[in-house]
């Protein structure tokens, strides 16, 4: 479940661009955030996943508040993030690279089977 309370998010020039969201989505759900370019899509991405801290509020993935960074190895593996620009990716420059990374820390073995079968999953609309 992702919890979401009072949330609150301004860039480093003081404009908000999320003020006060709350949101819940239960284990199961399929939810589309939507809207215009700058609306905060995501930055609300990021929030959830741990990767920025908010400017208040709270976001709770299964009872882990992102904010705890001793907590952010079992936050990684419940959520993680594929931006849709390779020139936006975590560490390296393509989506592939960043997943090995990640599996590599969470020593996940089978590394490439298991991204060979997610990418078909996602080819037939199976996520």
């Amino acid at each position: 479940m992702i919890e979401v309370k009072e949330l609150n998010f301004k860039y480093k020039t003081g404009d908000y661009v999320l003020k006060n969201i709350n949101l819940k989505i239960n284990e199961g759900e399929i939810v589309s955030i939507i809207g215009k370019n700058g609306s905060g899509k995501s930055s609300l991405a990021r929030l959830i996943s741990g990767i920025t801290n908010p400017s208040s509020g709270t976001i709770f993935v299964d009872e882990i508040d992102t904010k705890n960074r001793k907590d952010f190895i079992e936050l990684r593996k419940k959520i993680g993030i594929v931006f849709q620009n390779p020139e936006n990716q975590i560490i390296f420059n393509n989506v592939h690279d960043d997943i090995i990374f990640a599996l590599n820390n969470l020593q996940v073995e089978n590394k490439e089977e298991r991204i060979n079968e997610a990418l078909k999953l996602v080819r037939h609309g199976r996520i």
